[in-house]
Parts: C-alpha cells; structure tokens; sequence
C-alpha cells in the first residue's frame, strides 16, 4: 500500500490559487485562494512600509487571497529572533523576510523556490553572483532576491555634475533601454578615483557615512578591498 503523499503547505496555496481561477466552477470568494501570512522587515523609512503594504494588496485582491502582513522591527535584532523561533516552532509566518545572510542559517527549513526562480530568470535574465550564492541552499533555491531591505548600497551622484566636472556621461553608459553599454566597462575603481579627485577641485567632495551603523560598516567593508588592492599595486609599481 502506497503511502499517502504529504502536501505541503505552499503545495495547498498554489492548488487553492490554481482552482479558483477556473472559470464555471464555484463562486470565487474573497477567501478562495486561501490565506497567507507574510513578515517583512520594518522599514526605517516609515513611508517604506506603506508602499509594500500596498503591492501586497494589490496581489491580494488579483489573486483573491487573504493576506496576513506583519512588520517585525531590526531593533534589538527581533527580526533575527522571530525567525529562529518560528524555525524551532515549525510554525509562523508562510513567507519571511531573511536580512543580511541568515537565509543561511534557516535553509534546510525553507521550501525550494526553483521553480519561481526559474520563471523569474527565464523573463528577466541570470541573477548576479552575490544573490546566487547567498539564496541558495544545497544546490536549491530557498531565498528570493528581492530589492526590500536588500543590502546593496547603490551609489547615488547628480549627473549633471559627473558629466560637467568629470566627464563622465552616466546616461550614456546605463540607458533606460536596453542594457548597459560598452562604455559602462570603463566604470572601474580607478575610474571612481578620478572622478573623486575631479569633483574634489569642483568643491563637490564625494561622500561616505562613517560610523557603527549597519549601512556605515557595510559601505566601507566593501569599499576596502579595492582600497587595499589599489594600495598594494601602487607600492608595487614603485618598487
């Protein structure tokens, strides 16, 4: 006697989601693709949470489902806490916000998202290395790169004044449409130094955060290996 299959339970979400877009069967309800419960970092930036709050519920109404959104402060880590607790629980939110690496920490609890990957890669293109590294988990998918509470620090510069005070026309190197350009390859540390030095004499110094913020320490962590390389390649070079 075959043993009975065990569904999970984003196995009994999809199916619920999948049967009540079926057209003729039953009247669809509110409630007829089940409920969710969904915990996402508390944004610092309180207008931060009212945004997301509203994609959410925008899906929630397409898709006619119960959505259940909770925001759980980084204060005192609780995020961090929250997720360990539910992992020894076996129970809490269906979908959780992992910060920083801890999708590292809980993946052998998560459930594989190859296939939403797939999809997802398939319409917009291979995900970079760091996000690949990070998501996955024993050659699967559990983490879903997303641009909430993501620790990428993108730099931020008036165009106007690269293109005036250092030659450098960023409109052309990253167009709207399509991809980046040739000339985006010319954007190097190197390039980063001069474009400093440049916008230096310009009395438009560039700017980095220092202190014990998780922001400050990251910036600066990611900028001391091409520092250092820098470093040691000039010593080299006068030798």
């Amino acid at each position: 006697m075959r043993k009975p299959r065990r569904i999970t339970r984003r196995q009994a979400l999809t199916l619920s989601a999948a049967s009540a877009a079926l057209p003729l069967v039953h009247i669809r309800t509110a409630g007829a693709a089940g409920k969710v419960a969904i915990g996402f970092w508390d944004h610092w930036v309180p207008a931060g949470n009212d945004i997301m709050r509203k994609q959410v519920q925008a899906w929630a109404d397409k898709n006619k489902v119960e959505v259940q959104v909770d925001f759980i402060t980084s204060v005192g880590q609780k995020i961090l806490l929250t997720a360990a607790a539910e992992q020894q629980a076996k129970t809490g939110h269906d979908v959780m916000t992992f910060r920083d690496w801890s999708v590292q920490n809980h993946g052998d609890s998560l459930e594989p998202l190859d296939d939403v990957m797939k999809a997802l890669t398939g319409r917009y293109g291979p995900v970079n290395p760091i996000s690949t590294y990070l998501g996955m988990v024993n050659g699967h998918w559990v983490g879903l790169p997303t641009s909430t509470g993501t620790n990428y620090k993108g730099p931020v510069a008036r165009i106007s004044v690269l293109r005036d005070k250092a030659g450098i026309d960023v409109t052309a190197m990253y167009p709207a449409r399509p991809e980046p350009t040739e000339l985006a390859k010319q954007w190097t540390y190197e390039t980063h130094l001069k474009a400093a030095e440049a916008c230096q004499k310009a009395g438009m110094t560039f700017g980095i955060g220092l202190g014990t913020t998780a922001d400050s320490v990251d910036t600066a962590g990611a900028l001391s290996t091409p520092m250092a390389r820098t470093s040691s390649t000039r010593r080299a070079s006068s030798r």
